[in-house]
């Protein structure tokens, strides 16, 4: 669904005359009048190749509004997306499988079908959209795209990015545990302790200090701006995370705990985790629809009003029906 609505795209461009009513339509976009270095503007495309020391600003990257069907604008509406997509589907992986550790019980290979690989297959997409967050803020701008750089958009979007990746792939290595079967109890100790205990912490470790320059660098939203609402929803995610990762090395360093501490302390705390990404995924979906490219790490480029001739409006009931979506793949995978 949310695929079919990327490519519903038409080909003629607006008249600029619609640009302020369209503006009005969006109350979470502020208008903002540039000055100094950001406050040149290119005709045509208006998409900036290079970068713009702005002094002690965070900004390095002329943001600007990119026209419709340029390569700028579908290299920033194609990578938000997936962001936003891989965000969801790790989610739902997460939930289907803390939410079947913790209320379902079953036999070793079941365990591993509805709670190992989930565990896996969702840590991989969240790696995925982790990626692709870091990857667009280091390409913002640029002719040339490339893999991996060392500066950003913005300093927070590159810093935070960064730190969202190293912590999915510290996530990789944990979940990765479930493909292992050690011969000896010392062998299934040191893989609980290290290889999902400690690994997990330190990744979570990872979340809630990229969380926390996200929310710094959305310092001003308030809660009607759906950035407020991506930033909140992946603290709160990545505190969770920390607090059932820590709990696991404990419990796997102290030999083991009840199924009730078990229970509260890691399985509850990493299903409410995912379900509060979740929602910051779907968050990341209506900023997508609303051409929000700019997500939570360079909202600088969210105070443009839409380019494309048949963008929808945030209140589309398209939103709606992908909400309702997700929680039938939830439900069907959990059965």
């Amino acid at each position: 669904m949310l695929s079919t609505s990327a490519g519903a795209i038409l080909t003629t461009s607006p008249p600029s005359s619609t640009l302020p009513r369209r503006i009005e339509a969006f109350p979470d976009r502020p208008v903002i009048k540039r000055t100094g270095p950001l406050a040149s503007s290119v005709p045509g495309s208006r998409t900036l190749h290079s970068l713009v020391a702005s002094g002690g600003d965070n900004v390095l990257v002329n943001l600007e509004r990119a026209d419709y069907n340029t390569s700028e604008w579908v290299f920033r509406n194609t990578v938000s997306f997936w962001v936003g997509v891989f965000f969801v589907e790790g989610s739902i992986l997460f939930i289907v499988g803390s939410a079947a550790a913790a209320f379902h019980p079953h036999a070793e290979w079941r365990q591993q079908a509805i709670i190992g690989y989930p565990y896996f297959a969702g840590s991989l997409t969240y790696t995925a959209g982790t990626y692709l967050g870091y990857y667009e803020v280091i390409n913002v701008g640029r002719e040339k795209r490339r893999f991996f750089g060392c500066s950003g958009a913005t300093r927070a979007g590159f810093w935070g990015t960064t730190l969202y990746l190293i912590g999915a792939v510290l996530f990789n290595v944990d979940c990765a545990a479930t493909f292992l079967s050690p011969a000896t109890l010392e062998g299934e100790h040191l893989i609980a302790v290290y290889m999902e205990g400690l690994t997990g912490t330190i990744g979570s470790l990872f979340f809630v200090a990229a969380a926390v320059i996200e929310w710094a660098h959305n310092w001003h939203a308030n809660s009607t701006q759906k950035v407020f609402w991506l930033c909140l929803s992946y603290f709160v995610g990545s505190v969770l995370f920390l607090l059932g990762s820590l709990s696991t090395l404990i419990v796997a360093s102290i030999g083991g705990a009840s199924v009730t501490l078990v229970l509260w302390a890691i399985d509850i705390p990493f299903t409410v985790g995912a379900i509060s990404f979740l929602f910051g995924a779907w968050v990341t979906t209506r900023m997508w629809k609303a051409e929000q490219f700019g997500l939570a790490f360079m909202n600088e480029m969210n105070h443009f009003a839409p380019a494309a001739p048949n963008a929808a409006l945030p209140e589309d009931r398209l939103q709606v029906y992908t909400f309702l979506y997700i929680c039938a793949s939830i439900y069907s995978l959990g059965m």
